[in-house]
């Protein structure tokens, strides 16, 4: 019964909320609230909950959370917010020994985090979602253990969204489309001169008139002579998702 509830991503989680004495639950800064996983947040109900805002650097924006949980802005590219987050921990606690469950979606950032915490490469990471794989210790001090396991997101949320929140592999994905103009439209709203700019294309307020300039100016022709828009999502999304497109 055990082995068949650590198989069960879920299950690995209920048992990772309960070994835990805190819990840091890992959001990514560009969407806080669509990467926080309230059946997270429900399950760790009664447990210190900490919520790491990761990779604050891709974004300019530090928005004041209505929550009564505390949060923290990290960034393990930057090197910053690594103090508060160890004193937020260990925050009204006498205990000598702590394991703390560090959880969310997938490629939200935890190995980076990790191995920022523990000061060396302690954790794998990657490109892509789901390089974690089983559940692994990692002591960050003699004080704290951290309790680390793959990301894991509702099972009912739509694919698009996850590929939005890049907890999809792009490549894995038959219409990225539509994902890359609702990515389009974030900027429009939000920033759109760094997407003008990234791609080296004329402004526009027009998402698929966007993503034909990226396609062109990126010279992705087909035989037939038209524009391979296939081929300019992918790329507008896998740089979003890598990062190398900030917001």
């Amino acid at each position: 019964m055990a082995r068949k509830t650590m198989r069960n991503p879920f299950g690995r989680i209920k048992w990772i909320i309960k070994e835990s004495d805190a819990i840091i639950e890992v959001v990514d800064a560009r969407d806080i609230e669509g990467t926080r996983n309230q059946a997270i947040e429900k399950l760790a109900r009664g447990k210190r909950l900490i919520i790491a805002i990761n990779k604050s650097d891709l974004t300019n924006e530090r928005p004041i959370l209505k929550t009564r949980l505390d949060y923290v802005y990290v960034s393990s590219k930057k090197k910053q917010g690594k103090k508060k987050l160890l004193d937020l921990i260990v925050q009204n606690t006498k205990k000598d020994h702590l394991k703390v469950g560090i959880l969310g979606y997938p490629d939200v950032g935890k190995s980076s985090l990790i191995n920022y915490l523990v000061g060396r490469k302690a954790v794998k990471t990657g490109a892509t979602p789901g390089v974690t794989k089983g559940k692994q210790y990692i002591r960050i001090s003699e004080r704290i253990l951290l309790i680390d396991s793959p990301g894991v997101y509702p099972r009912k949320e739509g694919r698009i969204s996850l590929v939005m929140k890049s907890a999809v592999d792009i490549d894995k994905f038959e219409d990225p489309e539509e994902v890359a103009l609702r990515v389009i439209s974030l900027f429009i709203k939000k920033n759109p001169n760094r997407l003008f700019e990234y791609f080296d294309i004329k402004p526009s307020n027009n998402p698929n008139k966007i993503l034909n300039s990226i396609a062109e100016r990126r010279k992705l022709i087909l035989k037939a002579g038209e524009l391979n828009i296939y081929e300019a999502a992918k790329i507008l999304i896998r740089d979003y998702q890598k990062g190398k497109l900030k917001l």
